[in-house]
């Protein structure tokens, strides 16, 4: 029987299944190697060690395999940050079709859709306005208004604006009919947006009917002041004619509708509305309203009035002037000298575009200098925005005298608030502490791309802020450098090893055999060196007690006698030297002679003798005249610790205490 061969099998079966591996790595998904590829180049890109060029240069390489991978890669955190919107806008440039498609389908996916709607409006084509149109319906307040800002950009940069006004124009007569729908005041918005006041008539039928009146006004609110062209065409004089029939009936608007009616009028009224403004300030206005009111009058008549009398005063000075202001600008524009010298006083009262504009037609021919010189008393009562280009024409026309230079000069520093940019200057000089209101824009929150359409926003008239100038980076802290926290460890290492070193040194206090001494610490005052020259002196009398035994009692009692007044304070004086001096052996015969002269017993701190338990020098000497002085009971008060010498010491001084008799008594009332 032949030999079987167990290697074959084992051969073939390893065959097998690398047969199988080979067949999932080529069956599976194309995208997953261009996946990797495409996180590793944004992470690079990330890492600024790429531009913005080179990314897009190395994505186009990956062709077919990169619109699977990318699709997955946007929504996750590979994408996050300024890295997805460079990637979004990159996409129509890598296959415009492709990549517009791509932006759309993610249009309406949460937060991302949000950033492919922003790009949209950045590097969409006109084929996008049709997808997006429906998303102006969308429930999404922000979705809805980033949608209506890419329409509005891809329109004006692609000429599409015929074709989706036509569009927006029947999505806003449908929403007049329609109970309200989201894409209606949008729609209305951006058709406005885009054709400006042409759009005059639709503001009227919006105005008068009730669903999209709110639009209407905010629309017109966004609208820059009309030009005399515009006002001149009957939709205009139409559209104001409605915000006036609307301020009439302010009772049927809320107030947030009155006060978008009385900023419209603050943006293009003219003196013909002031009879329906101060009608309007008749009735009871709320505190945003009545400040709204004020702000209209103001930016229409260039005057500031704190009361209502005020501003009816004013009316009746103008109202003759504004009836035949048609008849006075044409005098000014092409009159005699003598009739526009007569017209300029009362055209400068009406505070107007076509009065500057009148005034600029004049200073075309030549001027005489008294002309000249009250044109520019015109122009600076007016104060219009364009008056510094007035100024500028006055200078540059032929009869400028150096008396109207200097007039002009004057003017041109009255205007300091002036726009570096436009060469503008601010309106009329307002009162101190006076602010100008902001205007209230009804409807939808918009994009943050496009901060001049925000459902609400302040249309203030506030001086240019001039740029900040930059900042040092502040200083890097000590500790936060390595030196620093360095030498910090080493001062508090040192500061330990210091703390150690104080704590293991011993401290010894010198002791003196018999030296008697308070509980507490002696001190280096005056107190303290008294203490120490009454232990010197009980020290040596008990010396002199052990060591002399003839000497006069008399002498030994003096000697006691002192150290007992330094005890008690008594007698003690002090010299220029600071030295003591106790009382002399005359002084103390003289008060034993005398013993009234000392107040009643006083009382004594108890002495201590070092290295053992206190022993009470009263307790030993003190006795009752009358009682025999007990030599042994008077050694019973010692302590049992007491040595050999301290108990021979106190009996040699109670044995010649007691030769003095009577004096022991005296000695025991002294202590």
């Amino acid at each position: 029987m032949a030999p079987v061969d167990r290697g074959t099998p084992r051969l073939l079966t390893s065959l097998l299944l690398l047969s199988l591996l080979l067949a999932h790595v080529s069956l599976a998904a194309p995208g997953d190697g261009a996946r990797d590829r495409l996180e590793r180049e944004l992470a690079t890109f990330r890492a600024d060690q790429i531009s913005a060029a080179e990314l897009e240069r190395r994505l186009g390489v990956l062709r077919e395999d990169l619109w699977p991978a990318l699709r997955e890669v946007l929504p996750s955190r590979a994408a996050a940050g300024r890295v997805r919107g460079v990637l979004l806008r990159m996409l129509p440039r890598l296959d415009r079709q492709r990549g517009q498609a791509l932006l759309l389908e993610l249009a309406g996916e949460g937060r991302l859709g949000l950033s492919a709607l922003e790009a949209l409006g950045e590097v969409g084509n006109a084929d996008a306005i049709a997808p997006l149109f429906p998303l102006l319906d969308d429930e999404g307040v922000q979705r809805r208004e980033r949608a209506r800002v890419a329409l509005r950009e891809i329109a004006r940069r692609h000429e599409a604006t015929e074709v989706l006004s036509a569009s927006l124009r029947a999505r806003v007569e449908r929403a007049g009919r329609e109970p309200p729908a989201p894409g209606g005041p949008a729609a209305l918005a951006l058709l406005v947006e885009l054709n400006g006041y042409e759009t005059c008539e639709l503001l009227v039928e919006c105005l008068r009917g009730q669903p999209l009146r709110v639009a209407a006004l905010n629309a017109l609110v966004r609208l820059p002041p009309p030009d005399l062209e515009v006002r001149a065409q009957r939709g205009w004089r139409d559209l104001v004619g409605a915000l006036e029939q609307l301020l009439s009936a302010s009772e049927e608007l809320s107030s947030l509708q009155q006060r978008q009616v009385l900023a419209a009028f603050a943006s293009f009224g003219t003196h013909g509305q002031l009879p329906f403004l101060i009608a309007y300030g008749e009735g009871e206005l709320d505190p945003p309203c009545h400040s709204a009111w004020v702000h209209a009058l103001e930016r229409i008549t260039g005057y500031e009035h704190a009361s209502l009398e005020r501003w009816r005063a004013y009316w009746r000075k103008v109202e003759p002037i504004w009836e035949r202001y048609e008849d006075l600008l044409a005098a000014v524009r092409g009159g005699t000298e003598a009739d526009a010298l007569a017209a300029l006083d009362q055209v400068a009262l009406i505070r107007s575009a076509q009065s500057m504009e009148a005034i600029a037609s004049r200073l075309e021919d030549s001027l005489s200098e008294a002309l000249l010189l009250r044109v520019v008393d015109a122009l600076v009562q007016l104060a219009m925005p364009d008056v510094l280009e007035r100024l500028d024409q006055v200078r540059r026309n032929p009869g400028a005298t150096e008396k109207v230079l200097q007039q002009v000069a004057w003017a041109e520093g009255f205007f300091q608030d002036r726009d570096e940019e436009g060469g503008d200057a601010v309106g009329r000089r307002r009162k101190p502490g006076r602010k100008r209101k902001g205007t209230l824009v009804l409807g939808g929150s918009l994009g943050a791309d496009d901060p001049s359409s925000l459902p609400w926003r302040m249309e203030t008239s506030r001086p240019r802020e001039s740029a900040p100038a930059p900042t040092p980076p502040p200083a890097e802290g000590w500790l936060r450098r390595p030196q620093g926290r360095e030498w910090f460890l080493v001062l508090v290492g040192a500061a330990l090893l210091g703390l150690v070193a104080l704590a293991l040194v011993p401290t010894r206090q010198g002791r003196q055999r018999g030296v008697l001494q308070r509980p507490e610490e002696l001190e280096d005052t005056r107190q303290g060196r008294l203490q120490r020259y009454l232990q010197q002196k009980i020290v040596e009398g008990s010396s002199q007690v052990s060591l002399q035994g003839e000497e006069d009692d008399e002498v030994l009692l003096a000697g006691f006698e002192a150290g007992l007044s330094l005890l008690r304070g008594d007698g003690l004086s002090l010299d220029d030297d600071d030295k003591i001096e106790p009382r002399t052996l005359d002084q103390i015969r003289a008060a034993k002679a005398n013993e009234g002269l000392y107040e009643g017993d006083a009382p004594t701190a108890p002495l201590t003798i070092p290295s053992d338990p206190r022993v009470d020098l009263s307790a030993l000497i003190s006795e009752p005249e009358d009682a025999p002085l007990a030599l042994e009971d008077d050694l019973g008060a010692l302590p049992p610790e007491a040595d050999a010498f301290q108990v021979e010491q106190w009996r040699r001084m109670l044995a010649r205490l007691r030769r003095l008799g009577p004096s022991v008594s005296w000695v025991s009332a002294r202590l």
